[in-house]
């Protein structure tokens, strides 16, 4: 199952991003989770099963609310609607194992812009009181190592997400704005190596250093619209 968010305007390729999935993988669901959309009309627009729920947790707000509607498919490919795909991933479904991310980035915590240092801090600290996995300050305000999920974007298996419910992830982790959207890829990195998950294996790479690839439409796997939303 494709789980795609959609906080619906003019410049989102929702219809594309759809019509992507489609033609490569045409037996697939595709369930879009609309995220509080002011202009509902791509709703006649995309072949899709639409869960109008007005999700304001991003990516993670809809896996919650595709896994509690759907809690017994295979995974769940998490992706932006701002994403088109451009060659199959079947092998890497194939593959799976617990999580597979799109992108990653390995990035140290300076990177992060100064004025939402402490926010970030801040957020984590808080968010990481909520779920079932230990606060370890040192490691994800590291300058030696930040790996995080570009976009919160990957394969998800069931037990994995089922895992994430279990530790409270799915209903606790509250990112509403553009920069805990940002934390919340660290989040998911910082989850993951908890885990043991190794993520720098990622269906298209760093994102970091392939940031001119994601720019200009040079990734393998997938094309990716730059919004800023």
């Amino acid at each position: 199952m494709f789980v795609l968010p959609c906080k619906y305007d003019y410049r989102s390729p929702i219809v594309e991003s759809v019509n992507s999935i489609q033609s490569l993988h045409p037996d697939e669901k595709i369930v879009i989770v609309d995220s509080g959309s002011d202009d509902k009309s791509y709703y006649e627009k995309v072949d899709a099963k639409i869960l109008d729920v007005s999700n304001p947790y991003r990516l993670l707000g809809a896996l919650k609310n595709a896994y509690r509607k759907y809690p017994k498919e295979e995974y769940y490919i998490l992706m932006h609607d701002s994403v088109c795909l451009k060659k199959p991933i079947q092998s890497f479904i194939d593959n799976l194992n617990q999580f597979k991310a799109l992108m990653h980035f390995t990035l140290p915590f300076h990177s992060l812009n100064n004025d939402i240092r402490s926010e970030y801090i801040f957020w984590m600290n808080q968010t990481l009181q909520t779920i079932d996995y230990p606060n370890k300050r040192n490691e994800y305000v590291s300058n030696d190592y930040i790996s995080g999920v570009f976009g919160t974007m990957g394969i998800y298996s069931n037990d994995f997400v089922q895992l994430l419910d279990q530790k409270g992830v799915l209903d606790n982790v509250k990112a509403e704005t553009f920069n805990q959207g940002q934390f919340s890829e660290r989040l998911m990195g910082y989850i993951c190596h908890c885990e043991g998950i190794d993520i720098k294996s990622s269906i298209d790479g760093d994102a970091y250093l392939k940031w001119q690839d994601i720019q200009n439409d040079n990734l393998e796997y997938m094309k990716k619209l730059l919004l800023s939303r």
